[in-house]
């Protein structure tokens, strides 16, 4: 993790106010990733009330140093500039060729995605942008059974990176949440919407518990991963 960076839980994000350099141009509804990196790319704003359709892309390139206090992502264009950008079709994937158009009507530089390692997801021949809160909610396996379902994500908010998935283990315990590194998952069904991790069910059991309150910190990253018997490389993360 960067330094000056913060973990965060990216459904606290939702609901922030997006403003352009000339006033307020909606709030966050959602947010686009990678499959292949978990590198948070863009996010989803509900422009309702201001233009006639609903929502629109907006890529992290674009964001100004955010108010956490306030609940504001500034970005860096006009309101005319997102009036005029290409629509998005919700009844539709969001393409390659769409992506480029939006690059090119904005502006925006390439934002390569960063490296991490994961154990060893699906292969595929390109990556495919994923909506986060279709993710919440899929089935999560154990190496030994179903054990729970995705409750929220944890993104280091320097470099848009989804670091840890949230398990809530409901199935085996309920009311307990815990974290476990996006490193440690098998693989990912998205037709089946199930993930499948490398750990345990007894593992998520005795697994430091997740308190939205407590900051997830470089201590409490390491108890983790020393508890999993991980080796912790901040390289990684």
């Amino acid at each position: 993790m960067k330094k000056g960076a913060i973990l965060r839980s990216i459904k606290e994000l939702y609901r922030y106010d997006v403003r352009a350099t000339d006033g307020h141009i909606g709030k966050v509804d959602d947010f686009c990733f990678q499959d292949d990196t978990w590198l948070v790319k863009y996010m989803v704003v509900d422009v309702g009330g201001w233009l006639s359709y609903r929502r629109v892309l907006i890529s992290f390139t674009s964001l100004k140093k955010p108010d956490w206090s306030e609940r504001v992502f500034p970005v860096k264009l006009t309101k005319e500039m997102v009036k005029s950008s290409p629509p998005l079709d919700e009844n539709r994937p969001i393409s390659r060729v769409y992506e480029d158009e939006l690059s090119e009507h904005y502006g925006w530089p390439d934002f390569s995605p960063v490296k991490i390692r994961i154990a060893s997801m699906e292969a595929r021949k390109e990556s495919i942008l994923r909506s986060v809160k279709e993710v919440l909610g899929y089935h999560i396996n154990s190496t030994d059974g179903e054990v729970g379902h995705v409750g929220d994500f944890i993104i280091d908010d320097s470099k848009w990176l989804i670091q840890y998935m949230v398990v809530d283990t409901r199935n085996i315990l309920p009311g307990k949440e815990v974290l476990v590194s996006v490193n440690w998952i098998e693989k990912v069904s998205w037709a089946e919407s199930k993930v499948y991790l490398d750990i345990t069910e007894e593992e998520l059991r005795g697994a430091p518990d997740f308190d939205y309150s407590t900051p997830v910190n470089r201590e409490y990253e390491m108890r983790l991963y020393d508890y999993y018997g991980r080796p912790f490389n901040e390289n990684e993360l």
